[in-house]
């Protein structure tokens, strides 16, 4: 069997860096369960077939907004489409970045081309509505809205991370989020006295919530006689950094909490390894979502650390001792709260080989690409 992946993401943008790891982990996945995959991806240079560049652009992917919006929505497909052989595939299996005519069309001439191809996507977010908030993004949505009426007959099935059976008139094949266990370092992280050390990774936006931890720290250092020193490192850019860096300043933090840029492998992992708790998805009710599926509590359980989310995450029951879970509304966090689940966890020395031992045996992409490859097969 021999599938086709394809991810509208460039590569080379420091953005993109959990999106691409998660990509190369399903690509590595279906290889491991014993499918040929080929991977188109983008890179500043142009567009990648297995690494190797077969489209060059005569111009950086990032240069502006404008040039960007009208190389994903108009150009990028058909070019995709002319160096594409259909017939030499069983599956397509592409993550869904909204419709439009491009897509359309790519989809018709596959199928037109190969009629027994199987296309299924993978929706990331759904619904995705309350994530365009900018301009574009506005109007990016409402082209999506009329040509996603036209999915139903190109599109065989769906990867969804919530609990919807159909989705456009397409049923679903029902996953959560996995990682690539192996490819990520165990903490060595050890606790000190009195001191709690929290970290957050992510491309920020306002669903992630982060700004209910501030204000929960900024009511923590208000009380007398605290019985620890709470510190959070913020990793990573995103549209919202400016307003966490304004609340930090505004409200005397900011030698409580520190912000650092995007960084990979051994640089993110000597911020793990001095790090105690792992800081999940606080504001997800912000997107009219309930299920949420995300990388970065699944990057803590692999690397051994316990975590903090709101919302319902379907690979972590509240009954496991290493995931606090908090309301999914805007109140601040009770870091009373936190600090009593960390001192529950002390009591247990083997706990950090407990969470990566759940990542290891709950997490791994392989489990979730064999639902797609038995759809295929059927």
């Amino acid at each position: 069997m021999r599938g086709l992946i394809y991810y509208r993401i460039n590569q080379d943008e420091i953005a993109n860096v959990g999106v691409y790891k998660k990509c190369i982990a399903q690509v590595d996945a279906f290889r491991n369960i014993g499918v040929q995959v080929d991977l188109i991806l983008l890179s500043d240079k142009g567009i990648l077939l297995n690494n190797q560049l077969i489209h060059s652009f005569s111009k950086p992917i990032l240069s502006n907004a404008r040039s960007k919006y009208w190389l994903f929505f108009f150009n990028l497909l058909p070019i995709i489409a002319k160096q594409i052989n259909f017939k030499a595939y069983d599956f397509i299996y592409f993550r869904y970045a909204l419709s439009h005519p491009s897509l359309i069309r790519f989809l018709q001439a596959a199928k037109k081309q190969h009629p027994a191809l199987k296309v299924i996507t993978e929706i990331p977010t759904y619904p995705y509505e309350k994530e365009k908030r900018s301009l574009i993004d506005r109007l990016s949505l409402l082209m999506d809205q009329y040509y996603r009426k036209k999915l139903a007959p190109l599109i065989d099935r769906i990867t969804h991370y919530g609990l919807e059976k159909e989705i456009f008139g397409i049923p679903t094949i029902p996953i959560s989020n996995g990682i690539a266990v192996q490819k990520i370092n165990h903490s060595t992280s050890q606790p000190k006295t009195k001191t709690i050390r929290l970290i957050a990774v992510a491309n920020w936006s306002y669903w992630h919530g982060l700004d209910r931890l501030i204000k929960g720290l900024k009511n923590y250092y208000e009380q007398k006689n605290q019985a620890y020193d709470v510190t959070l490192k913020i990793i990573g850019h995103g549209k919202v950094i400016l307003d966490y860096k304004e609340l930090v300043i505004k409200y005397g933090l900011d030698k409580i909490v520190l912000f650092f840029p995007p960084m990979t492998n051994k640089k993110l992992d000597i911020h793990f390894d001095k790090a105690d708790m792992g800081i999940g998805t606080l504001g997800i009710h912000r997107k009219d979502i309930r299920i949420d599926s995300s990388l970065k509590h699944r990057e803590y359980c692999a690397r051994g650390l316990p975590f903090l989310l709101a919302g319902d995450d379907l690979d972590f029951s509240e009954s496991l001792p290493f995931v606090l879970k908090c309301t999914p509304t805007d109140q601040p966090i009770e870091l009373n709260k936190l600090i009593n689940f960390w001192n529950k966890l002390l009591k247990n020395d083997s706990r950090k080989e407990e969470i990566r031992k759940y990542a290891e045996d709950h997490l791994r992409w392989e489990e979730r690409m064999k639902k797609v490859i038995t759809f295929i097969e059927k």
